[in-house]
């Protein structure tokens, strides 16, 4: 009888972080994937993926992404959408020129704070499992079927359970909206906990 072996879903199993060891807290102008092989070599070992590289980390599931900050900051508990999926490049800036889908074209939550610059910064967003503090809309309570926005930035939306969301369903809330304690520590106002459905946003 051969043998037979079990596989994962994502084949990217870890990414080098450098001196990190949280996606949750990951901010970087470089990648940090490549290190020496031994003193004097110019050669390197190739550790992790790429960008798009998709890994599980306690309990989630993160997507490495080229955030551009040009126009609106991200925070923790905010949104990404896509500007060029392909790429591996997001935005907080849902109706930013170029943007791919609008409120439909979102990629996932941010966990990190990167302030509106014209810098490079890599960063991890949420696309599956539980995030403990994400803004939402106004009204949201348990069970509530959350969506990307057409406008407004850094916010799902929502349509009550039961209901057919308006946009591509990328998440449900865990508690009514109120002010959460973020993966991070963070205070985030007018939040819930939510979570990411697997596979929506991939």
């Amino acid at each position: 009888m051969a043998n037979v072996m079990s596989s994962r879903f994502f084949p990217v199993q870890s990414v080098h972080l450098g001196s990190n060891t949280d996606p949750r807290k990951f901010n970087q102008s470089t990648l940090p994937f490549d290190i020496p092989q031994g003193a004097g070599s110019s050669s390197t070992f190739g550790i992790g993926g790429g960008l798009n590289a998709v890994i599980e980390f306690s309990g989630g599931v993160y997507r490495l992404v080229q955030v551009d900050t040009s126009a609106v900051a991200t925070i923790d508990g905010g949104l990404a959408y896509w500007l060029d999926k392909a790429n591996g490049k997001v935005t907080a800036d849902v109706d930013q020129s170029g943007s791919e889908g609008l409120a439909a074209g979102i990629a996932g939550g941010t966990h990190v704070v990167v302030a509106s610059d014209s810098g490079v910064h890599y960063i991890f967003i949420q696309i599956g499992g539980y995030q403990a503090a994400v803004v939402v809309a106004a009204s949201t309570v348990n069970g509530d079927l959350l969506t990307g926005h057409a406008s407004t930035d850094n916010v799902l939306t929502r349509t009550a359970a039961g209901g057919t969301a308006p946009d591509k369903l990328a998440a449900y809330a865990l508690t009514t909206r109120g002010t959460t304690t973020s993966d991070n520590g963070a205070s985030v106002a007018n939040s819930s906990k939510v979570s990411w459905i697997l596979g929506a946003l991939l």
